[in-house]
């Protein structure tokens, strides 16, 4: 519990500089927005979308996250189970701080009542996940705070374990395995674009109930969780070191 503990308080401390940066950062374009929105309400027409600059952030934090926390940590005498185990709960304790603070502003913009200018405009996920065809094509969807909590909450977490994962990709394959795979994915990628798949896709989610969607993505993070930590468990230290 002690080592877990340890651990956590790490992690938190290895992040802490840019986590403060980049919120000082997004939040000063944020409320630089509102401030010319209101001076110029007629004029200038901004979309305020706090959580997407969060994925970019979560990608370049779980891509390197191998290369800065593995060899320390096990240094340490923390085990590799604890590591797997540990980084896990990181993500979620991690994943609900950013989300309390996409809240934060939320609420600080409902209160300042800025989303009825026609000047200012609140752009979330949750807008697409939770609203029908119509609402989602014309914005008029506003969502509740446990919606925005809920996909934002699921949203950081499938892209902080995917890019954990990618980070345990290039740890065990090196820079050529690594990005011979994402080529791969890309190329499947482009050619689901091109044959339509992506599309397709789409319209099934948009046919099922959001509650089965909701479930359908817990299980999909529950899947990249168990693939982390058991690719985690047994990952060496020396190519860390090279």
């Amino acid at each position: 519990m002690k080592k877990m503990s340890a651990m956590l308080l790490y992690l938190f401390y290895q992040l802490r500089y840019e986590t403060v940066l980049f919120w000082s950062i997004n939040a000063l374009f944020m409320f630089s927005f509102t401030i010319i929105s209101l001076i110029y309400p007629d004029k200038i027409n901004f979309t305020i979308m706090p959580s997407g600059p969060i994925y970019v952030l979560v990608i370049v934090v779980g891509t390197k996250w191998i290369t800065r926390s593995l060899s320390y940590l096990l240094r340490l005498g923390v085990s590799r189970k604890l590591y797997a185990l540990g980084s896990l709960l990181f993500t979620l304790l991690y994943t609900f701080v950013h989300c309390l603070i996409i809240l934060l502003f939320y609420g600080i913009f409902k209160f300042l009542s800025i989303t009825d200018f026609d000047s200012l405009d609140f752009l979330h996920p949750s807008q697409f996940i939770f609203s029908d065809l119509s609402t989602m094509l014309t914005f008029t969807f506003t969502p509740s705070p446990w919606q925005i909590f809920i996909t934002d909450f699921i949203i950081i977490n499938c892209i902080m374990l995917i890019s954990m994962l990618i980070s345990i990709l290039f740890h065990r394959l090196g820079k050529l395995g690594g990005y011979s795979i994402l080529a791969g994915i890309l190329f499947l990628f482009t050619l689901s674009l091109t044959f339509g798949w992506l599309s397709k896709l789409f319209e099934i989610i948009m046919n099922t109930n959001i509650v089965l969607n909701l479930i359908y993505l817990l299980v999909f993070i529950i899947a990249l969780a168990t693939t982390y930590y058991f690719s985690t468990k047994k990952i060496s230290i020396y190519c860390t070191l090279k």
